[in-house]
This record gives C-alpha cells, sequence and structure tokens, in this order.
C-alpha cells in the first residue's frame, strides 16, 4: 500500500489545469492574430481607395493645365459630368469614367462645383465602403488666365 502513496506523477487535475492554462494562451494568441488580419485587410483597402482617388485628382488637374485657349472646361452639376477639352468626366453605376475608359470603380459621388466670381474648380470624390474605409478627397484647381470655362 505504501508503494501507491510515494508515486511521482500527475494527476488528472494537473493536467487538466496545464490544458486550460494552454487553452487560454491559445485563444488569446489567436484573437491577436485575427485582430491584426482584419486589420491589415482595412487598411489595405483604405490605401487602395487613396491610391485611385490621387489618381483620378491628378489626372484632372493635368487635362485642365494641358487645354489651349479655344478648349472649354464645362461643369454639369445635375449630371455631375466635368468636360474639359475633348475629355468627359462623368460618374455612372459607381464607376468614375473619362470618355469610355474607366478610372476608378467603387465610386459612391462625384461632385462638381464651379465658382467663377474665384475661377475655381471645386471638386470631391467619395469612395464607397464601410465607415472605417470610405475615404473622400477634395480639391480645388484655380483656372489660370489661359484656361476657359
Amino acid at each position: 500500500m505504501n508503494k501507491y502513496l510515494n508515486c511521482k506523477g500527475v494527476t488528472l487535475v494537473e493536467v487538466l489545469a496545464v490544458l486550460v492554462l494552454l487553452s487560454l494562451v491559445f485563444l488569446l494568441f489567436m484573437s491577436t492574430q485575427l485582430f491584426g488580419q482584419r486589420e491589415y485587410s482595412t487598411q489595405t483597402q483604405q490605401i487602395s481607395n487613396e491610391e485611385t482617388l490621387q489618381f483620378v485628382i491628378k489626372d484632372l488637374t493635368r487635362e485642365v493645365r494641358r487645354i489651349d485657349d479655344n478648349s472649354k472646361i464645362k461643369v454639369d452639376v445635375q449630371k455631375s459630368e466635368l468636360k474639359i477639352g475633348g475629355s468627359v468626366y462623368f460618374l455612372i453605376n459607381n464607376e468614375l469614367k473619362k470618355n469610355s475608359t474607366i478610372l476608378a470603380d467603387n465610386i459612391e459621388d462625384f461632385k462638381l462645383e464651379f465658382n467663377s466670381s474665384k475661377d475655381t474648380l471645386n471638386i470631391s470624390i467619395i469612395t464607397k465602403g464601410s465607415a472605417r474605409t470610405k475615404e473622400e478627397i477634395k480639391t480645388s484647381i484655380f483656372l489660370r488666365e489661359g484656361d476657359t470655362r
């Protein structure tokens, strides 16, 4: 009988306690990992949206600066349509197009405003997405003396 009382080993309670502690550590690690993956995905989408919007704004600005004296800039606020020389920018089916070429997709709004007293073209573009991934970029293009409306 004495030989069973002095046996060295691990009891079932100790094994269960170790399993519970290891499970808690594993759950903590996995929740941190999943949070990191979600943040990475969200930030990747935000960066992609920002890059797309910056490209569109640069293209619009370049077109305005490239027009000659005979070209005209026409703004149709109702249709959200901008005509610069031979190029037409418009929003249809969440796609911002230049003539028939898609410049950006997943666009929620394309707002145009021309201020004739200051010779300023104000442009605002908003992407679709959740509150965290929705991006908006605004710019004001001041028309130079050679530019016409």
